[in-house]
Order: C-alpha cells, then structure tokens, then sequence
C-alpha cells in the first residue's frame, strides 16, 4: 500500500524551474538560478512558492536546496552539513572542530547539536538543519592549508583535514573541552601524517600551541628525532602551561619549557559544556 504523500501540484513556473535544475545538474538554488528559467521579476515569488510547497529548502536569504524526489512535500530536512555547504558556496569557509573529527573517523563520538564553521569574517550563530551554527572568524591566510573537500549530499563540504582539525582544536579548546581534546589529540597520533601536522605547526602563529602539541605527542611516543623541528621553532618561547586558566602547578618539560599542570584531568573534568552553556545563557536571558 503506497502511504507516500501527494505530490504538491505546480504551476508551469514552478516545473520550470525544476527543469532547469535537472538540466543543471544543481541541488543548491539561488534566486539568480531560479531566473534563469522563469526570469528575474518571477523568480523571488516562484523560489517562495517551492518552498511553501515542500520542494525547496531555503537555507539561507536567496539561497535554497532541492530536495529528493522522495522528499517532495513530506517531512524532511536537510543536513545541518550539507546546508552549511550550501549557504557558503563559493565562500571562503570550513567546517572544523568536533564535526570534523567526526567526518574523519578520530573519535567514536557523534557531534551534530554544535558545527563550527571557520569563516573571514563576522557572522551571528544560527539554527540550522537542526543544529547550531557557530561561526569563528580567522584571517585570509588561515585558509591556505590544510583543508579538504568532503561530499555531503551531492554537494562539496569544505572541511579542515584530520592534521589541521588537531591544531584547531589545541588552538580553541573550548570547542570540544581541554581533557577531552588532549586524550583525542593523543589516540589520533597513530591515525594522522605526523610529518603533515608538524609541517602545519611550523607555519602555526601561536607557539603556545605548539608547546602543547609537542608535550601531546611527546607523550604520545614519537620519536626526539621527528619531534626535533618543532623543538626548535619553539625554542625561545616564553614559559606556558598545558592548562591555561590552571594553577601552575607541576613539572615544567625542558623540552617544550611548558608546565605540565594537567595531571589527573579527566574527560569532562575541563574545558566547557557547550550544551549547559547554552542552556544557562537562554535562562539568564
């Protein structure tokens, strides 16, 4: 017995539109897509239209995403991942942190309530695809290495690579919680090019950073020897400490010249619920 739900019924506009689309091979519209077909004084009421209707999802101002045949006016949503490459294509962008550990298989964890998109400039966190957006502006140069390109859903994600997602995370560690991002950066080490995120670490601004990775790895069981340049770019460094809001209280490593002020953290023990943060902003509000 077919339970599927009607097909909503279109104007010649409207099938269009989806013609052009077909052609084009395209799952992401833009008001502009849409005059292609049915000309620019139509185009912003028949992109409505198939929105009311269940045939576009709009994901952003001008901008829509086609759904499936199968999802045609029944209940259905886009991915929160394949939304974020949807508003910003042809943006400079990528999707990092907990998201992309996850898309990269370094932790058994599933992070979908919280996406951080990596962006040039400000923007305001949003809802969307059933999960929050939450932007992080970086300088133009922060582009230039380390990411990738996934496909979600026919269309090109732009995410940090399983080397430069590590360094994120060590550089925000209120993205995933500090214990929680020290015992992933230490069980990844055997699943990552350590040759490609010393590389990247070379060319990283912030040393104390560095320190932090190096003592990680270190830890971790790689080699003097491989861990040598990074010594050397660090050398000089002013005296940091594992935990930076922490009493400095614990051996300091010549190496890294870093205080090993973490003993005994466990995961959940540091850093910041995001989740509980949210929930106390919203009742304070």
């Amino acid at each position: 017995m077919d339970v599927s739900p009607p097909a909503p019924s279109l104007t010649p506009r409207e099938t269009a539109v989806l013609a052009w689309a077909d052609r084009a091979r395209r799952t992401r519209l833009t008001v502009r897509d849409v005059a292609e077909a049915v000309g620019p004084s139509a185009a912003p009421k028949t992109a409505s239209s198939l929105a009311r209707k269940g045939v576009l999802d709009r994901v952003g101002r001008g901008v829509y995403v086609v759904r499936p045949l199968r999802a045609i006016a029944a209940p259905w949503s886009v991915s929160a991942l394949a939304a974020v490459a949807a508003l910003l294509e042809g943006q400079r962008y990528y999707v990092g942190g907990p998201a992309a550990l996850a898309l990269h298989r370094l932790t058994t964890q599933a992070y979908g309530s919280v996406v951080d998109v990596f962006v040039t400039g400000h923007r305001r966190s949003r809802e969307l695809g059933g999960a929050r957006l939450v932007y992080h502006a970086l300088p133009p140069q922060a582009f230039d290495f380390g990411l990738t390109d996934i496909l979600i859903e026919g269309t090109a994600l732009s995410v940090s690579d399983p080397e430069r997602t590590i360094l994120d995370l060590l550089e925000n560690p209120r993205l995933l919680g500090t214990a929680e991002t020290f015992a992933v950066v230490g069980a990844a080490t055997a699943r990552v090019d350590i040759t490609r995120l010393l590389q990247y670490a070379l060319r990283w601004p912030n040393l104390s950073t560095c320190q932090r990775l190096g003592v990680l790895l270190e830890r971790a069981g790689t080699r003097p020897d491989t861990l040598r340049p990074l010594a050397e770019h660090v050398r000089g460094a002013g005296v940091t400490a594992m935990l930076r809001a922490a009493p400095r209280r614990g051996p300091t490593n010549p190496v890294w010249c870093i205080v090993e002020n973490d003993a005994g953290i466990a995961p959940g023990a540091a850093g910041v619920n995001r989740a509980a943060t949210r929930r106390k902003r919203k009742g304070a509000a």
